[in-house]
């Protein structure tokens, strides 16, 4: 269209990225447009959402490795676990608590992958329910 102009977006684009470190171009900025878990919380990949925080989302897995496996995804941007608060790992830890006794279940797991044990490199916690202690992942 004639006479709009790219300029303001460009300006808020580079505000943000100076509000949160990030330099547009810049590696981590390019993951976060491509970032899988980032397009999810957007709302720009569909998922099966089975419950929803101010900080986190939690999702059935689309490729289940137990009965009941969710993941918890905080909703800011964070590579891996290096970079998680206490206040985050206490707040999956009690959405982890609460969702496994909504759904009855005892016997859980709940891991995470960091670096390049990582598929997605957006932290996440696998809660994976009604699996045995000798079962291996």
């Amino acid at each position: 269209m004639r006479g709009w102009s790219l300029a303001p977006a460009r300006l808020i684009v580079k505000f943000l990225g100076l509000l949160f470190g990030l330099v547009e171009g810049s590696i981590l900025f390019s993951q976060m447009e491509d970032c899988v878990f980032c397009k999810i919380i957007k709302g720009e990949i569909p998922s099966d959402k089975v419950k929803e925080t101010e900080n986190l989302i939690a999702i059935n897995d689309i490729n289940p490795q137990a009965d009941v496996h969710i993941l918890i995804i905080p909703k800011k941007h964070i590579k891996d676990i290096n970079e998680a608060s206490d206040a985050l790992w206490t707040e999956i830890k009690q959405l982890g608590l609460e969702l496994m006794k909504e759904k009855g279940i005892n016997n859980f797991r709940m891991t995470t992958n960091a670096g390049d044990a990582a598929v997605v490199h957006h932290m996440h916690m696998h809660l994976l329910g009604k699996i045995s202690s000798d079962r291996k992942i």
